[in-house]
């Protein structure tokens, strides 16, 4: 399954349950006032691609990734995730370091070795208790670890970092 948000609207395509495989589409709720954290950067529509398999946490980071001004393009598998990245390459890459029958950590790397990704900032956003998940994380190249729940405004203020930090040839965010 695909979801693309756009602003406010949030388009899915693929198997969604109760819904069969047709194309469904909701409204977000337009919000009143902008982040205290969306900058005129924000504005410039970067194209994130969030990679989850929860629908609700999909649903969720998708509609604050809207409310800022960004584009959100979504997937809820690997062959998605790959396929979006080639067709439409983004300027930031949000996925779970654990998706349903893949990892991805391995995703990402491999995401990153097709042309163009490189340098396409990487954040992780899960609930994997492994001990050792943010260093393997940060040796694949990954800015920032966040663990679910997650606070809006920190992930929004991450994001925001990670779109807009230098950074090296090799993909890493510079110190």
């Amino acid at each position: 399954m695909s979801i693309v948000a756009h602003c406010h609207s949030v388009s899915m395509i693929g198997e969604v349950p109760l819904m069969g495989t047709a194309p469904a589409s909701f409204v977000l709720p337009a919000t009143e006032k902008a982040p205290a954290n969306a900058t005129a950067k924000a504005t410039e529509k970067a194209v994130v691609l969030l990679i989850e398999h929860n629908p609700e946490d999909t649903a969720t980071v998708a509609k604050l990734l809207a409310s800022a001004g960004y584009i959100s393009h979504c997937c809820r598998d690997a062959q998605a995730a790959l396929d979006s990245s080639r067709e439409n390459p983004p300027n930031l890459i949000i996925a779970d370091a654990n998706l349903a029958g893949a990892s991805g950590l391995r995703l990402c790397e491999l995401i990153k070795q097709q042309p163009r990704m490189a340098d396409v900032p990487l954040m992780f956003l899960s609930a994997n208790q492994v001990p050792d998940i943010i260093r393997r994380s940060h040796q694949g190249g990954c800015a920032y670890h966040v663990r679910k729940p997650f606070d809006p405004q920190v992930l929004l203020e991450l994001i925001d970092k990670a779109l807009w930090a230098p950074r090296t040839t090799t993909g890493a965010v510079a110190s």
